[in-house]
C-alpha cells in the first residue's frame, strides 16, 4: 500500500457520528443540562433523544413536501419555480442539527390564531435566508390550510 493510498483513505473516512454527536450536543444545548439523580438523568436523556428526532423528522418533512411539489402531477412547477425548489432543498439538506435549528426554526416570527386554530405565520423579513425557508414552510403547510408571510418593516 503507497503513501498516497493511506492518506487517501484516512482522509474518506467517515466521522459521522463523531459529528453528529458534537451537533447534538450544541445544537439541542445537552452539555449544560445535567442532574444530580439518576431518574432526572434518565428523563433529560429522553427528552433531548425526543428534541432531536422531531429536529431530523422536521427536516425529512420539508424535504419531502418540497420534493412532492416538484413531482406533482397536476401542478407541476414553471422552471424558475423548480430551481427555486431545488435551492431551497439543498439549503435545508445541507444543514446539520445545529445550523438547522439555529438557522431554520430559530426564526423570530408571529404565529396567528382564529377560533384556537393555527391560520397563519408572519415571519421576520430580514433573515438572510427567509426567501428560502418561507418557500419550504409554505409548501409545507399548505394542506393545513396554513400560509406563510412575511412582516412588514
Amino acid at each position: 500500500m503507497s503513501l498516497r493510498q493511506i492518506v487517501t483513505d484516512y482522509d474518506g473516512r467517515s466521522g459521522v457520528p463523531e459529528s453528529t454527536f458534537c451537533q447534538d450536543y450544541q445544537g439541542l444545548c445537552m452539555r449544560k443540562q445535567k442532574k444530580k439523580r439518576f431518574v432526572g438523568q434518565q428523563i433529560l436523556m429522553l427528552l433531548s433523544q425526543l428534541a432531536h428526532n422531531l429536529c431530523v423528522w422536521t427536516k425529512s418533512w420539508l424535504i419531502d413536501a418540497l420534493q412532492n411539489s416538484l413531482l406533482s402531477g397536476e401542478q407541476a412547477p414553471k422552471h424558475q419555480e423548480a430551481r427555486q425548489i431545488a435551492a431551497v432543498i439543498a439549503t435545508i439538506e445541507s444543514r446539520g442539527i445545529k445550523r438547522f435549528l439555529r438557522q431554520v426554526l430559530h426564526l423570530s416570527g408571529k404565529v396567528v390564531f382564529f377560533d384556537k386554530k393555527v391560520v397563519a405565520i408572519v415571519l421576520n423579513p430580514l433573515y438572510p435566508l427567509i426567501d428560502r425557508i418561507k418557500k419550504a414552510f409554505e409548501i409545507f403547510l399548505a394542506p393545513y390550510e396554513i400560509t406563510v408571510s412575511l412582516a412588514k418593516t
